[in-house]
């Protein structure tokens, strides 16, 4: 499914999950023009915080959890964030409620 059609059919939901809520804001995140790091960096942390699966899968990004938030470079960032969203999308779509 496309990423696209997904997350308007979220937005179009009345009632949305905490996890649903979770994916609409890392996608507002990752869309923001320009990109905002510290909102950035705040949802990323929350979307760990709030998901085990997250801090048990090994981000592509091996920097990720080598160097604090605040080392990073806006792209990697950006990219640990979209590597959020998929992982919590992929999660939803299959009806998985880790938390």
């Amino acid at each position: 499914m496309d990423i696209n059609l997904y997350i308007e059919g979220l937005r179009q939901s009345q009632e949305k999950t905490s996890r649903q809520k979770d994916i609409l804001d890392t996608w507002e995140e990752i869309q923001k023009v320009p990109f905002d790091r510290q909102t950035a960096i705040k949802q990323a942390k929350k979307n760990k915080l709030n998901y085990s699966n997250l801090r048990e899968k090994t981000s592509p990004m091996f920097v990720i959890g080598t160097r604090p938030w605040e080392e990073l470079y806006d792209k990697d960032i950006c990219l640990n964030l979209q590597w959020q969203l998929g992982v919590l999308v992929e999660e939803e779509m299959s009806g998985s409620v880790k938390t």
